[in-house]
């Protein structure tokens, strides 16, 4: 699968995200990839919104358009009245013990 390859390419840096990582590669992978926000992963500091900061490019192969995870961020970032956001919780580790 063309996604597992290109997780396990070398110098490609993974998001910290339990449900909503990124992968990254090339010059600024490190910086995209770091302090991704816990609540709300597409939020301002996502990967997403740093890929927009520097006009970053997304590469769509044999998918359709709709399946772009880049539209979640503008999802998240639209003003709209009367906006639904789904929450819930699952533990991670943090320094070694669960929360």
């Amino acid at each position: 699968m063309l996604t597992e390859y290109l997780r396990t390419w070398p110098e490609t840096r993974r998001s910290s995200h339990p449900n909503a990582s990124l992968v990254a590669v090339g010059a600024k992978a490190k910086w995209i990839t770091e302090n991704q926000p816990l609540q709300h992963g597409y939020r301002q500091g996502s990967p997403l919104a740093k890929l927009v900061e520097v006009n970053g490019n997304v590469l769509l192969l044999g998918a359709p358009f709709s399946t772009i995870t880049l539209l979640h961020y503008v999802e998240h970032m639209a003003n709209l009245p009367n906006k639904k956001t789904v929450s819930f919780k699952m533990p991670v580790l943090c320094e070694g013990k669960r929360v």
